[in-house]
């Protein structure tokens, strides 16, 4: 007999639990109900989805624009900085023929390094910028330093005296 009464408290008891469980779960959807009724009418929410969808989807068209215009960029960057080794690579070569071309005419004509050394030291001691001599100081100049080969002197030290 005592089982019968055992389990009858506990059909009670869960009897009870069920109870409370029950208004927790009415207090709730209360709660829910209120918070449903304190928002926007669902067409509107719809409506505001629509909106944004449509931003989102402006904002990745220019997003997209964006990133081909940078790409465009990167890529037009890359090709400048090529063309720039390039003509620094040309640059350099240019001074490395304009070098060696001074050291052949240096080499077959030595008195004319002298004279080209003698200007380079003593430039500082001119009025104005050398560039090297006229025409007619490259003669007084060339025989100040023993230079044999004067128009070989002129066409080195001055554009005024020939082209080099």
């Amino acid at each position: 007999m005592e089982d019968p009464l055992v389990e009858l408290k506990e059909l009670d008891a869960e009897r009870d639990r069920k109870q409370v469980n029950y208004e927790k779960m009415k207090e709730k959807k209360a709660a829910l109900e209120e918070q449903l009724s304190a928002l926007p009418p669902k067409e509107e929410i719809e409506k505001d989805f629509q909106e944004a969808q449509q931003k989102k989807a402006a904002l990745q068209r220019s997003t997209g624009k964006l990133r081909n215009e940078c790409g465009r960029l990167v890529h037009e960057f890359n090709e400048l900085r090529d063309d720039a080794k390039k003509v620094e690579g040309k640059l350099a070569r240019l001074q490395d023929e304009k070098r060696q071309r001074k050291d052949r005419f240096f080499r077959h004509n030595p008195d004319t390094q002298k004279a080209y050394d003698w200007l380079e030291a003593n430039r500082k001691e001119f009025r104005q910028d050398v560039f090297g001599p006229g025409k007619s100081c490259c003669v007084d100049i060339a025989e100040v330093i023993n230079v044999t080969n004067v128009a070989g002197f002129r066409i080195y030290t001055s554009p005024s005296c020939g082209s080099y």
